[in-house]
């Protein structure tokens, strides 16, 4: 959920989703521009940031739990990135994907440095409210049922994940001449 939240306050030439697998816990990347040799490198470089950053941030309880990567077209020359705990990256998928057994949602975060921690919350949270505050709230809405497993929310159920109520949605909505 970390992951999935703040990434989006630093790159926006990727939309992030939940991938859709009931034993997986998945991470997906859908690039917003074509897709070429360069993007998928970047694709690569991110989902392997993102296998490190989740083992970070589970601390010892992520050593030896092996994750998966998918990558969309063939394999590159150069070797790929060498992944820990017995973790693999396969090629010639539909999507860019990470994903990890659903039993890793279950393990605590690692508490390293509790103030350390709070600070790198506090500053994400600060991140995401800027970066949100710069959107519509139309696309703000429109973004909503990416993070659904198939299912569409009501508007108060978006309402509750935009932190406003109902009516002050519907307002903005009809600010932005939406509904």
């Amino acid at each position: 959920d970390k992951l999935y939240r703040y990434v989006s306050t630093r790159i926006n030439f990727i939309a992030l989703e939940l991938g859709q697998r009931s034993d997986r816990a998945e991470l997906r990347i859908r690039p917003l521009e074509p897709d070429n040799p360069a993007i998928r490198y970047v694709c690569l470089s991110l989902l392997s940031c993102l296998d490190t950053l989740c083992r970070q941030l589970l601390g010892r309880h992520a050593t030896q739990i092996p994750s998966d990567i998918s990558m969309v077209g063939k394999a590159p020359s150069s070797p790929a990135p060498t992944l820990p705990g017995g973790s693999k990256i396969t090629f010639n998928s539909e999507h860019y994907n990470l994903s990890w057994p659903a039993s890793i949602t279950d393990l605590p975060l690692g508490a390293r440095d509790a103030d350390v921690a709070t600070l790198a919350e506090a500053r994400c949270e600060h991140d995401l409210r800027r970066s949100l505050s710069a959107q519509s709230i139309a696309s703000r809405v429109l973004s909503q049922p990416q993070r659904d497993l198939g299912e569409t929310p009501s508007i108060d159920e978006i309402a509750a994940r935009l932190n406003m109520s109902t009516a002050t949605l519907q307002r903005r909505l009809k600010n932005e001449h939406s509904s």
